[in-house]
Order: structure tokens, then C-alpha cells, then sequence
């Protein structure tokens, strides 16, 4: 790798580390705000998936900017907004601003993973795009690293809100070396009836069969990861907090490995002649397994599970080349954000509902919701992503080789 690209690949996987790192960090802090502001599950499953309902709002205006001005500007504008609500979430003093401080965390960060995967396709070659996003997964899995067992002991020493301000300062640094060090550049003008690409995806009879798996998968592990894991290892298999955070970073390094080596793998097999939906429908199957575990409560201290979908829980990102792949490079945010909205919006719904089933059984003399709420919640979702599995595997169209099948070139 050519050290333009190596700083490519850092910069903007720095800003999905931010990202992943907001994403996911109330994971640890949840029960010290549930304390401070005495949230319900709903509550504070609100609060947390707030973050994706406004990913979903921001990522298709995100998409046209970046297509428009490119991916070193947009980025610079994304962190700068996640700095002013990581400071509004530091000095809330009642759910409301903490609403509002997580919606602007939202608005700022979500759409930073777009943004890095632009910044691919205009650097690297399109033989290489798997590739490329990996590696910026690799980064940005760093954030979620940081966000489990390096994050409680920190907490040891500074407190949340603490914690959110220093978000907000190496949000700013980031952007000084976004102006400094790394260099303009962008795809060629958009042609004046690209607009007409997410028509073009709409219309795609792959899109719709490739979305549901992809993004309720993704989701699903959104969800998880960044709230639910802790509180029904607390709860159902009753691990202390330190043992939820060896757990958690078992979680994430998976995750991390997961996405270095998926992507690399994807391209080398799909240069064979195997399809990347082959790859994608593997790692799926992995993904399913790990819940089905989990939801059955089948050795609920093993820690195979939370290994099993750390790996395989972003797979679905797979399905950004095969969509990317049809479109020419000038307009490949604007179909990828598609799909990307899609996560983020099942990811709002997944999320804020397992929140709303815990408090249909409401907590126990412990304070701990019953092992029966999780099954339901855990086992609605198995279920519908079984369902959306076998619609993918019955596709022709998702099967077929992407660079065949080129829109607009």
C-alpha cells in the first residue's frame, strides 16, 4: 500500500472509529446513566437508538454531498457536528438533552462509514474496493475495542460525562488533520441524469433481495452489540460487569478480525470465479447460529457465541460492492447509501422494540428483566432473519458476478 493510501485508510477509519465508538459506548455506561437519570429499558433504548433513526435521516443528503464535493470536506462538516453533541451530551442534565445530545452524535457520525467507503472508491482501484473498505473496517473496529473493556477502565478513573468531552476533542483533532494532511480528491462529475441512481437501485430486483438479509442482520448485531449484550449477560446469564467486559471485547475483536478478513476474502474468492453472495451467505449462517445460542440460552457462559458474532455480525457490509459495483464511481454513495439507510433504520426499530418487550414483563426484585423477555425478543428477531435468509439464497440475481451487470457506464 502507497502511503497516500495508507493515510486515506487511516483518516477516514478514524472517523468510524469515532463512530463505531459513539455507537456503541453506552453498552458499558448504560447503567451508570439508568442510575443518574433512573431510565426504563424503553427509555434508555430510545436514547441509544435515537443515534440510528437520525442516521437514517442524514445518510442519503450525506450520500449527495459526498458524489458533489467529495469525501475529505464531508467528513470535515460530519465530525464537527458529533464534537457540538458530544459536548451537549457531557452537560445533560435531563433525558431531553440527552435525546438531543445522541441525535447530533447521530447526524455527525453515522454517516462517517459512507464517507470512508467514498473515499475508496475515489483512491482505490475497483478491483480493490472490498479490500479497501475492510481495511477501513479494520480501523473504525478499533472504536469498538475501545469501547468495552479499555472503556470501563477508564471509568475507573473519569466519569461518562468525561468521557463524551474527550469525544469531543479528538473529533476536533481529527478534523485538524483533515485540513492539514490529507489531499482533495474526488470522483469526476456526476452526469446530469445521475440523480436518477437511487431510482435505479429501487428498481433493482437484487436490491430488494440482497436489503432485508443484509440490513436486518446488521441490525440486529447493531443492536446487540451496542446495548443489549451487556444487559442480558447481566440478567439472564448473571456475569458481573468485568465479566461483561471481557465478553464485550471478545465481542469486538472478532469483530475486528471479522472485517479485516472477510472483505480481503471476499475479493480473492470472488477473483476465482465464487460469488461474493457465497461468502455473504456463510458468514449469515455463522451469524444466525451465534443468536440462536444465545436466544435458547444454550450454555449462556460459554463465550463461542459472542466470538461467532463478533465475526460474522457485520457480514451484511458485503452487500455494499455488490450494489456499489453496478454504478459508476461518480455515484456510488449515493447507492450505497441506500442500503446504508436501510441498516440504520431497521437498526432504530431493532433496537428502541427490545426495549419496549423488556418493560412488557417489566424488572424482577433484582432489577433484572426475566430471561422469558429476552427469549421473546431474541427469538422474534431469529425468526425474521431466517425468513429474510431464504430470500436471499433463492435469488439469481444476487448470485450473478456485480461487475457484469454495470448501470450507467
Amino acid at each position: 500500500m502507497t502511503p497516500v493510501l495508507a493515510l486515506v485508510v487511516t483518516s477516514f477509519g478514524m472517523g468510524y472509529f469515532l463512530s463505531y465508538f459513539l455507537r456503541n459506548v453506552n453498552a458499558v455506561i448504560a447503567p451508570d446513566i439508568v442510575a443518574d437519570f433512573s431510565l426504563s429499558a424503553t427509555q434508555i433504548g430510545l436514547m441509544t437508538s435515537v443515534y440510528f433513526m437520525m442516521a437514517a435521516l442524514v445518510l442519503i443528503p450525506i450520500a449527495i454531498l459526498l458524489d458533489r464535493y467529495g469525501p475529505r470536506r464531508v467528513l470535515i462538516l460530519q465530525l464537527c457536528v458529533a464534537a457540538a453533541g458530544c459536548a451537549i451530551f457531557a452537560r445533560a442534565m435531563s433525558f431531553e438533552a440527552l435525546l438531543v445530545g445522541r441525535a447530533l452524535i447521530g447526524l455527525g457520525v453515522a454517516g462517517c462509514l459512507t464517507t470512508a467507503f467514498k473515499a475508496v472508491t475515489v483512491w482505490f482501484p475497483r478491483d480493490r474496493w472490498a479490500t479497501g473498505n475492510s481495511l477501513v473496517l479494520g480501523v473504525g473496529s478499533l472504536g469498538v475495542i475501545a469501547g468495552t473493556q479499555p472503556l470501563q477502565i477508564l471509568l475507573l478513573y473519569v466519569s461518562w460525562r468525561e468521557v463524551f468531552l474527550l469525544c469531543a476533542g479528538i473529533s476536533l483533532i481529527v478534523v485538524f488533520v483533515l485540513f492539514v494532511r490529507v489531499p482533495e480528491r474526488n470522483a469526476p462529475k456526476a452526469a446530469p441524469n445521475s440523480n436518477g441512481i437511487y431510482g435505479k437501485v429501487l428498481t433493482m430486483r437484487a436490491f430488494w433481495r440482497l436489503m432485508p438479509v443484509a440490513s436486518l442482520s446488521m441490525a440486529v448485531f447493531f443492536a446487540i452489540q451496542g446495548l443489549w449484550a451487556n444487559a442480558w449477560l447481566s440478567d439472564v446469564a448473571g456475569l458481573t460487569q468485568t465479566e461483561v467486559g471481557h465478553r464485550l471485547l471478545l465481542m469486538a475483536l472478532a469483530m475486528s478480525m471479522g472485517m479485516l478478513i472477510n472483505g480481503v476474502l471476499a475479493d480473492t474468492l470472488t477473483g476465482l470465479g465464487i460469488p461474493l453472495a457465497a461468502v455473504m451467505s456463510l458468514g449469515i449462517l455463522g451469524f444466525l447460529v451465534a443468536v440462536l445460542a444465545i436466544t435458547t440460552r444454550f450454555a449462556p457462559l460459554a463465550w463461542w457465541p459472542w466470538a461467532v458474532m463478533g465475526f460474522t455480525g457485520n457480514i451484511g457490509a458485503l452487500g455494499y460492492p455488490l450494489i456499489s459495483r453496478r454504478f459508476p464511481a461518480s455515484g456510488s454513495a449515493r447507492a450505497m447509501s441506500v442500503l446504508a439507510a436501510s441498516n440504520f433504520t431497521l437498526a432504530f426499530l431493532v433496537q428502541f422494540s427490545m426495549g419496549w418487550i423488556l418493560d412488557l414483563w417489566g424488572r424482577n426484585e433484582n432489577g433484572a428483566y426475566p430471561a422469558e423477555a429476552y427469549t421473546v425478543a431474541l427469538g422474534a428477531l431469529l425468526g425474521l432473519m431466517s425468513l429474510t435468509f431464504l430470500w436471499f439464497l433463492t435469488s439469481r440475481e444476487v448470485w450473478q458476478n456485480p461487475k457484469l451487470q454495470e448501470v450507467g457506464q
